[in-house]
C-alpha cells in the first residue's frame, strides 16, 4: 500500500457562496460599485448622506470617463481630482466631503472582494487649504485695509 495520502480526498460540502467563483474574478466596472454602494447607503445610512455622496461619486467619476475599472485610479488622479477641486473654488470642507465618498466607494469595493481593486487609492489622502489660496485672501485683506485708510481721511 501507498502510505501517502491522496489528493483528491473529500473536504467536506463546500459553503454556497453568494458571489460565484465566476463572477469574482471577473472585472466590474467603477459603475458597478457605485450603484452597488448607493444601494448599500440607502439601507444603512441617511437619506442626505446617500444624495451628498451619490453626487460627490458622480463628479469624481464625471471627470474622468476614460477611467471604467478600479485599477485604473491610483494616488496620483485622486491627489489630481483634490488639486484641481480646490482650484475650481471649492472649499475644502466640501473636497474633503467628496474624498469621504470616493475613499468609501474604493473600500466598499475592496471589502466586496472586486477583482480590480487591490487597495484603496483614497485612503490617507489630505486635503488641506492651498497656500496661494491664503496668500490671495491676504492680499485682499490689504487691500480692504487700504480701502478703509483712504476713506477715513
Amino acid at each position: 500500500m501507498n502510505s501517502q495520502p491522496s489528493t483528491e480526498q473529500s473536504i467536506g460540502r463546500k459553503t454556497p457562496s453568494v458571489i460565484s467563483p465566476s463572477d469574482r474574478d471577473k472585472m466590474q466596472p467603477l459603475r458597478y460599485w457605485q450603484n452597488r454602494y448607493e444601494r448599500y447607503l440607502e439601507s444603512v445610512g441617511r437619506k442626505e448622506t446617500r444624495r451628498r455622496y451619490a453626487r460627490a461619486i458622480e463628479r469624481f467619476l464625471g471627470k474622468y470617463p476614460d477611467k471604467v475599472y478600479g485599477h485604473q485610479f491610483l494616488r496620483p488622479i485622486i491627489n489630481d481630482y483634490v488639486e484641481s477641486r480646490l482650484a475650481e473654488g471649492a472649499s475644502v470642507a466640501t473636497v474633503r466631503l467628496e474624498m469621504s465618498a470616493i475613499r468609501g466607494l474604493f473600500q466598499f469595493a475592496l471589502d466586496m472582494g472586486a477583482a480590480d481593486v487591490m487597495f484603496n487609492p483614497a485612503k490617507n489622502v489630505k486635503v488641506r487649504k492651498v497656500a496661494s489660496r491664503s496668500a490671495d485672501s491676504a492680499s485682499k485683506t490689504a487691500a480692504w485695509n487700504d480701502l478703509q485708510t483712504n476713506s477715513a481721511k
